[in-house]
């Protein structure tokens, strides 16, 4: 099931699940995690929320590395209230967490919300990582906001982040898709 995630087969991890649950094979937290990535890569709702089902009925929604897959795959799927509820709900909060509803967000185009995220975490003294800065870049360029794509990009000079290539990547596709061509000219030369 994780080698078929690996290679982007997400559709026919899910099948070899079903298949497991089928023959009775005993799951356990990685292969539920490995379910819910599924899931919320193909932003297959109703499978992903038949994982969760199984999940609570068994008791391993407690786990934190389950409870980070769960609030990823809702985030991924657009239902961005019950991946914030999850979220709101896990016994311990890490970087994975933050991330996945950050990203969640800004896919949603939602730059506020992703900044509030931002924000918050920071507030919980949890380091940001370039995950977190290509998450919220991506949500300013969605929107085209520019003011507040050029405030983090200060912020990533500032944690010296700008020297990661998918960093770098999503610097200039955010001021593109702003509309400041000089400005991703300027991060494309760097």
């Amino acid at each position: 099931i994780s080698g078929y995630i690996e290679v982007g087969s997400s559709e026919e991890a899910l099948r070899c699940l079903q298949e497991m649950q089928l023959e009775g094979v005993t799951q356990d937290q990685v292969t539920f995690f490995s379910g819910l990535k599924a899931a919320g890569d193909i932003g297959d709702l109703e499978r992903g929320t038949s994982i969760h089902i199984h999940i609570t009925r068994i008791g391993f929604d407690g786990d934190v590395t389950i409870g980070n897959m769960l609030v990823y795959m809702y985030a991924k799927c657009g239902l961005l209230e019950e991946a914030q509820d999850l979220f709101d709900e896990l016994p311990a909060r890490d970087i994975v967490s933050w991330n996945s509803l950050i990203s969640g967000f800004s896919q949603k185009g939602l730059v506020e919300d992703a900044l509030n995220c931002l924000h918050l975490m920071q507030e919980e003294n949890l380091s940001v990582n370039a995950v977190t800065y290509v998450c919220v870049l991506k949500a300013c360029g969605t929107v085209r906001n520019l003011d507040k794509g050029q405030e983090i990009h200060g912020k990533i000079v500032e944690e010296e982040f700008e020297k990661e290539v998918f960093v770098g990547n999503s610097l200039i596709d955010m001021y593109a898709k702003c509309g400041s061509l000089i400005g991703a000219q300027e991060v494309f030369d760097e």
